[in-house]
């Protein structure tokens, strides 16, 4: 169990920037705007991953002769030599590996990290959606449509790629999902389907009061992986999930 001490200011500095967090996803639960969705991620980005300098953007200039939606353009601009931010168990194109748009429009953006299956996006517009290939890479062209814009898209891999040193692991019921999304709520944004649909299973994100999770439901059956930036976040989960449920744990 990991007891690093934390001093009560970097406690009290971690806690206001999880209530400044917090403020930035409600407003994106009720309000869906461009502006909006770029506030939520660059709350998120910044509280999960640290600072963005402009260093870790890319230069007007060096994106100028790409064809690309505004959301993908602005991403590129501000945080897209970070890649580490949205990639790692997955890979989201960078700059230099961008491939031009196909003949159907659209930018390979992400893939799986085996190259299972891939999400496109349309080279123009706003903040297009997104669309998965099926589990055959999309070779046999088969693609759907995701529910999700390409902003979404960035928070939830914002989330899916954190890493932190306190963390635990554990199939729970759904009362005790129930209990869990009172205390942090679900971003408000689909979650991530199974491409057939013989597999019934999704993975939603969760974030809030300093606590970030993802929960795989499958088929009702739910399996929590949650983690923080300091142990005390994690504290209040020792009432619901008795120490014996968890799989694994680091808090």
């Amino acid at each position: 169990m990991n007891l690093w001490p934390f001093c009560k200011s970097t406690r009290d500095v971690l806690k206001m920037n999880a209530a400044q967090l917090d403020l930035a996803l409600q407003k994106l639960a009720q309000d869906s705007s461009f502006e909006t969705k770029i506030n939520a991620l660059q709350a998120l980005v910044k509280y999960w991953h640290g600072e963005i300098t402009p260093a870790d953007g890319y230069a007007d200039a060096e994106l100028a002769e790409l064809q690309l939606p505004r959301a993908l353009r602005w991403w590129y601009s501000w945080a897209g030599k970070r890649t580490e931010v949205v990639s790692g168990d997955g890979v989201f194109a960078s700059v230099e590996h961008l491939l031009s748009a196909d003949e159907f429009g659209r930018l390979w953006i992400w893939s799986e990290n085996q190259g299972v299956f891939h999400r496109t996006v349309s080279a123009v517009g706003e903040d297009p959606l997104i669309y998965q290939s099926d589990w055959n890479g999309g070779d046999d062209g088969e693609w759907k449509c995701e529910g999700m814009s390409l902003l979404e898209l960035l928070m939830q891999l914002c989330v899916f790629e954190a890493q932190s040193e306190y963390w635990g692991l554990a199939d729970i019921e759904e009362s005790q999902l129930a209990a869990f999304t009172a205390n942090v709520p679900r971003l408000p944004i689909s979650p991530w389907p199974a491409w057939d649909p013989a597999y019934k299973f999704a993975i939603g994100f969760f974030v809030g009061r300093g606590v970030y999770a993802t929960v795989h439901d499958l088929a009702g059956a739910y399996t929590l992986m949650v983690q923080a930036k300091s142990p005390n976040e994690l504290q209040w989960l020792y009432e619901l999930i008795p120490a014996e449920q968890w799989d694994s744990r680091e808090f």
